[in-house]
């Protein structure tokens, strides 16, 4: 997770701020090191959020993923893919709903014929 970890205050009220010795971003008309202090503090809240949020939404994607792979052998769709910008969390979350309902959908399919088959076996003549 990257954090800033350095910044400087210049004499004309701009703030630079580093992420590993890298210039992360600026700002212009800082009036005070308490000032710079509290954007540093924003900014890193910030890059923290944004870190939890990938992952939280990796974390979703992959089990899409895995949903998906329960219905076909093909890769349909890649982590990678979900992972795109243009794929909310909600539309993730939906998804995965959808894909749950199907498999339980399905798993019940699934013991219903079992069910059916025993109870065919049960009254097959020939196996008595």
């Amino acid at each position: 997770m990257e954090f800033i970890t350095d910044y400087t205050l210049r004499s004309d009220g701009e703030l630079r701020m580093f992420i590993d010795g890298i210039e992360y971003m600026q700002f212009e008309n800082v009036e005070s090191m308490h000032e710079a202090k509290l954007l540093v503090e924003e900014e890193n809240l910030k890059l923290t959020i944004n870190h939890f949020s990938e992952s939280n939404k990796r974390y979703w994607a992959v089990r899409v993923v895995g949903l998906v792979a329960k219905f076909t052998n093909e890769k349909l769709i890649t982590t990678e893919e979900l992972m795109d910008k243009s794929v909310s969390m909600d539309d993730l979350l939906s998804l995965h709903d959808a894909l749950k309902s199907l498999k339980s959908l399905t798993d019940m399919i699934n013991v219903r014929n079992m069910a059916v088959d025993f109870v065919g076996n049960l009254t097959n003549p020939n196996l008595n």
